[in-house]
């Protein structure tokens, strides 16, 4: 069972396709194709354990909100995806692997242009992000206020 996606309150539940590497699944609490300002929040990490045949908890973040496929990478050791921030601000950020801290908090705007369409997030070789959002594709480069 995983703590924050659950059926209960808004009748929403994981994400239908979890981040993966190596032994570590990444899964995210769903809100629909247009999340209202105070969407189901939660990401969480279980690793498969081997000698138990079981997947077992490593941490559940219920603080974050991601609204469509996470996207990890060993390189930057962060867990990656798009959902509400603070208010009713979309947001996209970043959480650390190994804890699920919220690492990147890059507050993108309130309007539903914002909304991620449930696609994963491509990290490119400069280290900039490439995000599919309902009116296009943003990318996030290092330096925040070059964000188009």
């Amino acid at each position: 069972a995983l703590p924050l996606s659950t059926p209960e309150g808004e009748g929403h539940t994981a994400e239908n396709s979890p981040a993966v590497l190596g032994d570590a699944v990444f899964v995210a609490q769903w809100a629909g194709f247009n999340p209202d300002c105070t969407p189901p929040k939660g990401v969480q990490r279980v690793d498969w354990d081997w000698e138990a045949r079981a997947f077992r908890l490593v941490w559940a973040n219920p603080e974050a909100h991601f609204n469509g496929i996470p996207t990890v990478s060993s390189r930057t050791g962060l867990v990656y995806g798009t959902g509400r921030g603070e208010g009713c601000v979309h947001a996209y950020r970043g959480l650390d692997i190994a804890t699920g801290r919220i690492m990147l908090d890059v507050p993108l705007g309130e309007g539903k242009e914002w909304t991620d369409q449930g696609n994963q997030q491509a990290i490119a070789d400069d280290g900039s992000i490439v995000v599919g959002v309902r009116q296009g594709t943003m990318r996030l480069f290092a330096d925040r206020s070059a964000a188009r």
